[in-house]
């Protein structure tokens, strides 16, 4: 199988972000609306969903900058890609030494 077009990763790359973006909306809108224990635990992790909301917005941007044919669409959709990984890597690795991300990274 051969590689696929820049134009087609492009796309999929718009409607995966997207998704993905109006999905993480919706799930904070709904927690959000659940109660005054799940909003505090909400809050302490905006950090981490202000991440990853920009991130999934680095892909968006990417897609689009790649489907519009902008010289920036194909730099910003791999960086938005390989930020991608090393997360879900980083993600696996706390979740296999039962610790929280974000706790890992502050003790260093």
């Amino acid at each position: 199988m051969g590689e696929l077009p820049l134009p087609v990763i492009g796309w999929l790359y718009t409607i995966v972000s997207a998704a993905a973006l109006l999905l993480g909306a919706y799930l904070v809108a709904a927690l959000h609306l659940q109660g005054e224990a799940v909003r505090g635990q909400l809050a302490q992790r905006t950090l981490e969903d202000a991440l990853l909301f920009s991130i999934w917005l680095l892909g968006l941007a990417g897609g689009i900058g790649v489907l519009l044919l902008e010289p920036w669409g194909r730099v910003l959709l791999e960086f938005s890609y390989w930020v991608l990984v090393v997360l879900t890597l980083f993600s696996a690795i706390c979740m296999l030494r039962g610790e929280e991300a974000i706790r890992l990274l502050a003790r260093g």
